[in-house]
């Protein structure tokens, strides 16, 4: 039996991007494991945005790093074996993760741009073929009214602090990911209440009046069946956080490893 681990993180992005599409094959063939190293690729040409990602299972530095820009999107990620451990920059994909063979690790952030299939061996993960319900903890529209809560000169003003320093956006946001990897639901929502300590608001807005409302959802679907339930890492910890406000209602919660 084959394993993969991955560490997806789900965020709400609001993006544009071409429609155009490449088909990019790792080979290794430069002096190191980069990805935005042109001639580690097949025909020496670095992917670009919404490029197909192939991953022989005879290339060379199967142990490799995106050192592309932090959340580019690609359409599709695909391994066809070996043994690769994939790390750097968090990346978007729009078109699904297919694995043939192989164990592998995928230690970065993938950020889902769309419904898609992933697919390791014969097996597919939609949960639509398998006859499973999908059902959201909120509607997009939810999403808006509350980031809308903001004053619209509020989000302008802060949009414009963050284009005349973007280089402490990134470092902010790579220091959410390493403590993300290390599995701290608290360590992680309290980095976020740190960044978020200058508008207390929203942070209720956005994290804590949304954990408690989805409680009773997650009740109902809990008490009727067997349910798989992925929320934001931010929505985890903190004392209004979606695993203690669980066990306030008498849930027993046992952290699972990876």
């Amino acid at each position: 039996m084959k394993y993969i681990s991955i560490f997806a993180f789900f965020l709400i992005l609001f993006f544009t991007s071409d429609a155009f599409s490449a088909v990019k094959t790792w080979d290794g063939g430069g002096a190191d494991a980069n990805w935005a190293t042109a001639v580690n690729w097949v025909g020496d040409v670095a992917p670009v945005v919404n490029d197909d990602l192939v991953f022989p299972a005879t290339a060379a530095k199967q142990t490799n790093n995106n050192n592309i820009g932090l959340l580019t999107t690609f359409r599709s990620l695909t391994i066809e074996g070996g043994g690769y451990t994939i790390g750097g920059n968090a990346i978007r994909l729009t078109n699904g993760l297919t694995v043939a063979d192989g164990t592998h690790s995928i230690n970065t952030i993938v950020n889902l741009g769309a419904a898609q299939t992933f697919t390791f061996g014969d097996n597919s993960f939609t949960a639509a073929e398998k006859k499973k319900s999908i059902i959201g903890l909120e509607t997009a529209q939810s999403q808006f009214d509350a980031l809308n809560k903001t004053p619209v000169q509020e989000q302008a003003k802060k949009l414009y602090e963050m284009a005349l320093d973007p280089n402490k956006s990134f470092a902010d946001f790579k220091k959410l990911v390493e403590i993300y990897k290390m599995q701290d639901s608290d360590a992680l929502y309290n980095e976020m209440s740190a960044q978020m300590s200058k508008d207390k608001t929203f942070q209720t807005t956005l994290l804590d009046n949304r954990n408690v409302a989805w409680i009773p959802k997650l009740e109902k679907e809990m008490n009727e069946k067997s349910s798989f339930i992925a929320v934001g890492g931010g929505h985890l910890g903190g004392k209004k956080g979606v695993i203690n406000l669980l066990k306030a209602k008498g849930y027993k919660i046992t952290a699972i490893k990876i």
